[in-house]
């Protein structure tokens, strides 16, 4: 199934909001998610497709530039989500196809991500795109007041 690949825009918010709950089980809030959105749009080292079934959004990628001193740019996916509905459809694989390409005519020569280790059915489908897994890390976080 082929399925319209076009840049989010800020009334893609709610439909994101409703993705990442549902697919990723993500409960954020519609203001953060449009906050979010709107600072990515005006961003230009961040890129976001929707992916479109009779102009409804079903999926989304989101990846940015990212500037290293121990490697060349690379492209960084930060979030990756299908409806459930269409999982297993090739909603993700048309979205990584268009980060791809967009990759290539920006002389970007690796793409990298992260995912979760309870996230098996990710793996398969990245594995299955040709990514590999490379290393095993650990995530630190700190809230500031």
């Amino acid at each position: 199934m082929t399925f319209t690949i076009r840049e989010a825009i800020q009334s893609d918010a709610l439909s994101i909001n409703t993705i990442n709950k549902e697919s990723l089980g993500y409960d954020i809030s519609l203001e953060l998610t449009t906050q979010q959105l709107n600072a990515a749009l005006i961003n230009p080292d961040h890129t976001i497709y929707v992916a479109l079934d009779d102009n409804t959004v079903i999926g989304y990628i989101h990846f940015c530039l990212y500037t290293s001193f121990l490697a060349p740019q690379e492209y960084l996916i930060m979030e990756l989500a299908a409806d459930t509905r269409y999982q297993g459809q090739g909603v993700g694989r048309q979205l990584m196809n268009s980060l791809e390409h967009e990759a290539q005519l920006h002389g970007i020569s690796l793409i990298r991500l992260g995912s979760g280790t309870h996230r098996h059915g990710a793996h398969a489908f990245y594995e299955s795109m040709g990514y590999s897994s490379t290393k095993e890390q650990r995530i630190f976080k700190k809230e500031l007041d």
